[in-house]
């Protein structure tokens, strides 16, 4: 992907609680195990959009895994990346998000 085409990027973490709900397609992995997920976009808006879809009609939860954390940045070629939204933690499966202050 080249950071002008698409500069702005939805950054998500996702924590399997419930392995054993996981569809026969995707790799085993054991409890409590997180991985992330970066979704590029062409606008500020689309990725903004994309991260509130995230946090408030949990897009991204399911029966075997939920997010636990979503950013948007923006990234340019020769440059550090831009907090575009604040990091946003939640603690359990439906909880409250909160502004990451660490």
């Amino acid at each position: 992907m080249n950071p002008t085409d698409k500069p702005f990027v939805v950054r998500f973490v996702t924590l399997v609680d419930c392995p054993e709900r996981r569809g026969d397609t995707y790799s085993p992995v054991p409890q409590n195990h997180r991985f992330m997920l970066a979704w590029a976009y062409a606008t500020q808006a689309d990725a903004v959009r994309v991260a509130e879809a995230i946090m408030h009609r949990g897009e991204c939860d399911f029966g075997s895994e939920f997010v636990i954390s979503v950013q948007v940045l923006r990234m340019r070629a020769n440059a550090s990346p831009r907090v575009v939204r604040k990091l946003r933690r939640r603690d359990a499966r439906g909880g409250d998000w909160r502004v990451d202050r660490s």
